[in-house]
This record gives C-alpha cells, sequence and structure tokens, in this order.
C-alpha cells in the first residue's frame, strides 16, 4: 500500500507497464496507472490501518 503525494492512499494491485504502476486509489475510487513519482512512501500494512482510522481516508478492502 502506498502513501501518494496528494494524501491518499493506493493499494497495489501488481500490475506495471512503461514504469508505471497500476493501483487503486482512495481518492478516485477506482484503479489507475501512476507513475512511481507519484508515490510518497510505501505503507505497511499496520501503518496504513492506522493513516485511515485517524483520518477521513478510506481504507481499501484488499481481498
Amino acid at each position: 500500500m502506498y502513501l501518494l503525494r496528494n494524501g491518499s492512499l493506493a493499494l497495489d494491485l501488481n500490475r506495471r507497464s512503461n514504469g508505471c504502476l497500476y493501483v487503486q486509489r482512495s481518492d478516485l475510487g477506482s484503479a489507475a496507472w501512476i507513475p512511481p513519482s507519484m508515490i510518497r512512501s510505501t505503507l505497511k500494512t499496520r501503518q496504513a490501518y492506522e493513516l485511515a482510522k485517524s483520518t477521513d481516508i478510506p481504507l481499501l478492502a484488499a481481498g
């Protein structure tokens, strides 16, 4: 899971193309291709849970 530069969470969907990552974005509510430069940091599951719990960022359900 990633924290993006705009402050939203993104779940990695394990697809890569031309250097971009395919992620589920919490701010858009849909999947999108993003360049690695949009990623502020990589979060561990617990960090993502705590961030979502302490803010208004919705945590995406991962299957």
